[in-house]
C-alpha cells in the first residue's frame, strides 16, 4: 500500500517545531482544540474544516509511523508552501497567496516561525523543570524535617539511657546497698523491660538515620 501523500504543513497547523516531542505536540493540540472547536466558532463557516485539519495533523504527528512518513515528505511540503506563497493564519487555514513572488521572504518567515516554535518548546521545558525543582525542594524539606525529628527522639532516648546508667551505678555503692530502697522483683523486671525497649528504639532510630534517604 502506497504511503499517504501530505500537502499541509501539520507542524505549522499545530504550532510546534519539527523537533517537538510527543508531549509538546499533545499539549499544543489540546490547547488549539479548545479554542478552535466548532461549537466555540459557530459564526465561522470554515471552523469545522479547520478543526478537522487540526485533528488530521494531530493524528499524523502523534503516530510514530505516520510522522516518519510525513517527515520524509516535509521538505517538499515546505517547498510547495514557499513557491505558492501561502501560510497559515491564526485559525489554522491557509492565507490567500500573494500575487508577487516573495520566495525569499517566505523562507525567512518560515525560519522565524520555526525558531519561535523552538523557543516556545524550550520555555515549556523550562517550566516543567521548574515544577520538578519545586517538587524536589519540597521533598528535600520533608526529608530534613524527618531527620531532625529522628535526631530529637534519639537524643531523648540517649538522655534517658544515661540517667539509667547513673542510677544503676549509684545503686551499686555500699551506702545504697545498706541504706537505699530495694526494688521488688516485679519492679526490677519492669525496669529492665523498659530499658530493653528504650535500647531497641535507639537502635531503630540509629538505623533509620544511617539508611540512605530515597
Amino acid at each position: 500500500m502506497a504511503p499517504a501523500q501530505y500537502t499541509e504543513d501539520y507542524y505549522a497547523i499545530l504550532e510546534v517545531s519539527p523537533q517537538a516531542d510527543g508531549a509538546t505536540i499533545k499539549a499544543s493540540y489540546r490547547r488549539l482544540a479548545r479554542s478552535k472547536h466548532p461549537d466555540k466558532n459557530q459564526n465561522r463557516p470554515e471552523a469545522t474544516s479547520e478543526f478537522q485539519l487540526l485533528q488530521a495533523a494531530y493524528e499524523t504527528l502523534s503516530d510514530p509511523d505516520l510522522r516518519r512518513i510525513f517527515d520524509e515528505q516535509y521538505p517538499s511540503i515546505l517547498k510547495r508552501a514557499c513557491s505558492s506563497n501561502y501560510s497559515y493564519n491564526a485559525h489554522g487555514s491557509r492565507n490567500t497567496p500573494a500575487t508577487s513572488n516573495k520566495d525569499p521572504v517566505c523562507k525567512l518567515e518560515k525560519a522565524v516561525a520555526d525558531i519561535q516554535r523552538e523557543i516556545d518548546d524550550m520555555e515549556t521545558q523550562m517550566r516543567d523543570h521548574e515544577l520538578q525543582r519545586r517538587k524536589l525542594d519540597g521533598d528535600l524539606f520533608e526529608k530534613r524535617r524527618s531527620v531532625c525529628n529522628l535526631n530529637s527522639r534519639l537524643a531523648t532516648l540517649q538522655t534517658e539511657e544515661e540517667a539509667d546508667r547513673r542510677e544503676e551505678a549509684s545503686r551499686k555503692t555500699w551506702f545504697a546497698y545498706f541504706f537505699g530502697p530495694r526494688l521488688s522483683a516485679k519492679e526490677e523486671d519492669e525496669r529492665n523491660c523498659k530499658r530493653s525497649g528504650r535500647r531497641t528504639g535507639q537502635l531503630v532510630l540509629e538505623w533509620e538515620l544511617a539508611a540512605p534517604q530515597e
